[in-house]
Order: C-alpha cells, then structure tokens, then sequence
C-alpha cells in the first residue's frame, strides 16, 4: 500500500529534480522502500505501538523537541538497516474500543499521503501485540 501511495509522489519528484536517470529503475528501488521493524521492539511491554512511539525522528535530526513528527510512531525503517536513514511515521491514538493509525507521514520528504485511517478492535490489536 505504501509503495502504491510513494510512487506517484516519487515520480513527480524526479520531474521536478529534471534528473536524468530513469524515472522506472529509481522508483522501484525508492518508492515504499522500507522493511517491518523487529518484532522484539514491537511486542508488548513495549508500547510503541501504543501511547510511546518510538522518537527517531528526534535522533540525530535538528527538528525541536515540540515538532509534531516527535509524537509520531515510527511504523517502517529503511531496508539499509539504518532505520534513521528512511522512515515512515504515523500518529496512533489508543481510544476505548479502537487503536486508530492517521496521518502517514514520510520524515525526509513533505509528501501528502492518501493513506488511511487505519482503524483496528482495541482487543484484537493487543492480542496480536502480545
């Protein structure tokens, strides 16, 4: 899914880079370019799925400690290993009966993501946390 909503925003900023490299090879190997976290940092206890994502997008970055993208969960992490390198975000509110994903967001890029929500049965959703 992700790679489907990446692709046209990779292509459009190939035209307006006017690069000269081809736009199909660079796509594929660009757009939703990103591997699962490991499943140990996603198990409970941990909570970042939850109410205390994870802040990579506060590692190593210049952005202030109130920026929005801070309480973002990082969801997918850059096939390099290096999950800074290229990450997807996404603002997950824990409410009563649901767990509610908005908000996608690709921390090196201001790309509009037509992408969700994504809402999930709050039991369901901690049982396969656990």
């Amino acid at each position: 899914m992700v790679c489907d909503v990446e692709t046209p925003l990779v292509v459009l900023e190939l035209q307006e880079r006017a690069q000269s490299e081809d736009a199909d090879e660079v796509v594929a190997s660009f757009a939703g370019d990103y591997v699962n976290l490991p499943i140990r940092q996603l198990r409970l206890p941990s909570r970042v799925l939850l109410d205390e994502p994870q802040n990579h997008a506060g590692r190593g970055f210049s952005i202030d400690s109130g920026d929005p993208r801070c309480a973002k969960a990082t969801l997918l992490e850059c096939t390099c290993g290096t999950t800074e390198c290229w990450f997807l975000l996404a603002q997950i509110a824990v409410l009563e009966d649901v767990v509610v994903w908005t908000s996608f967001e690709q921390f090196h890029r201001d790309w509009v993501y037509d992408l969700g929500p994504f809402v999930f049965d709050k039991a369901d959703y901690l049982h396969q946390l656990r």
